[in-house]
């Protein structure tokens, strides 16, 4: 299946320094994202569905949107005052991908359950714990 993805997200933290000159950094953050996939119906969707469905809401249900809800820690060192090397665990939580029906009532896509780690079976919601590792140069 082909399309399209596009993803946001806001985060909002505060920074801390500890230590005598302040080279330890804790950052707790949170975030709110939200994120839409439109996939190419084209060659799913017979033409006999087509003439009974208008094209507009066949789009609809082939898009599907989420929100997102982020909560982090960045853990840092100051090895000079311009770069820092940081740590930052995460909990991610997806809630579940929806589309809209004809009368723009929400609809869930998938009921089924599937236990593969990854895929469409997916949609219906998780919660990810990303950790991240990094240099920052601050300018």
């Amino acid at each position: 299946m082909k399309g399209t993805a596009t993803s946001y997200n806001f985060n909002f933290g505060k920074e801390f320094l500890i230590g005598d000159r302040g080279n330890i950094i804790l950052e707790p953050r949170i975030g709110l994202g939200w994120s839409k996939y439109k996939f190419k119906y084209d060659n799913l969707v017979s033409d006999s569905v087509e003439n009974i469905i208008p094209n507009n809401q066949i789009k609809n249900l082939y898009t599907l949107k989420s929100r997102t809800i982020v909560f982090s820690i960045e853990i840092g060192y100051h090895l000079t005052p311009k770069i820092i090397l940081s740590f930052r665990p995460s909990l991610v939580s997806r809630l579940k991908y929806e589309s809209n029906s004809q009368n723009n009532a929400k609809v869930s896509i998938l009921d089924g359950n599937d236990d593969s780690s990854w895929g469409f079976d997916k949609l219906n919601g998780s919660i990810t714990f990303p950790m991240f590792f990094g240099v920052k140069f601050k300018l």
